[in-house]
């Protein structure tokens, strides 16, 4: 139930914002609920706490795709590569936004 995710991870994050994972489950929650701008700003605060966490560049990179931010979504694939040069999920999107 993502709507609960949503409420619970929020109210968590009120007393403890500085918890990266949380703020991990928020974006992806918000992501499966198609509220792509608040799951950006969770994916960002993220961002903010670890810039090298792989999931979230994933996770960035696809929200910037879904919100039509093509040149941000290339940016943050490109970031994964150069740490992890096989990484799949990078490879489909960059692919995906080649046929953009």
């Amino acid at each position: 139930d993502y709507a609960t995710a949503i409420d619970v991870l929020s109210r968590y994050l009120q007393m403890d914002p500085d918890t990266e994972e949380m703020w991990y489950y928020l974006s992806l929650s918000q992501k499966k609920m198609g509220n792509y701008l608040a799951s950006l700003d969770a994916s960002k605060k993220v961002y903010e706490l670890h810039p090298d966490n792989i999931n979230n560049l994933i996770n960035l990179s696809d929200l910037y795709r879904l919100t039509g931010h093509f040149a941000e979504a290339r940016q943050y694939s490109e970031k994964v590569l150069s740490i992890e040069p096989e990484n799949q999920n990078a490879k489909k999107i960059l692919h995906f936004l080649g046929s953009v």
